[in-house]
């Protein structure tokens, strides 16, 4: 498979360039997040037209979800891409973004101080893929913003 470089587009209220993010338009093939494509990665995800080549321990690590289907006997279908196995996940890949950078950078949602994009990305995410506690700071982010009661 063919992996094309399109020019990047950037996320919108985002100030990075290397996230990319392809228009429905788009048809000739996957593209790369380059922000997560790392040289020593061991797989690569494969979330709508983006690609993560990331590391299988990291994810194992954080969800329950992934560590559980890192111990399918063959969960990669025998694909590979830059030299590494590739899973094709269901998910929004400007969702996801998210969920992935909060694995690679410690600071990126430490206070959720961000858009209810990004929260609801959070938690919607953690919750589909098992991330007890990054659930439970998105989940607080969202009572602290819309209050069950007037006071």
């Amino acid at each position: 498979m063919q992996i094309t470089e399109p020019k990047c587009l950037q996320n919108p209220g985002s100030n990075d360039s290397d996230i990319v993010l392809l228009p429905d338009s788009y048809e000739r093939g996957p593209s790369r997040c380059m922000k997560l494509l790392f040289e020593d990665g061991t797989m690569v995800l494969r979330v709508e037209k983006c690609l993560f080549r990331v590391h299988r321990s990291i994810l194992s690590s954080r969800s329950q979800i992934f560590r559980r289907l890192f111990d399918l006997p063959d969960p990669y279908r025998g694909e590979t891409m830059m030299g590494c196995p590739v899973i094709y996940l269901q998910d929004s890949s400007a969702q996801f973004i998210h969920l992935l950078l909060t694995f690679y950078q410690p600071f990126y949602c430490r206070d959720f101080s961000h858009s209810f994009d990004l929260i609801s990305a959070i938690l919607r995410l953690s919750t589909k893929y098992h991330i007890r506690n990054l659930r439970q700071r998105a989940f607080h982010k969202v009572k602290l913003g819309f209050p069950s009661t007037l006071e």
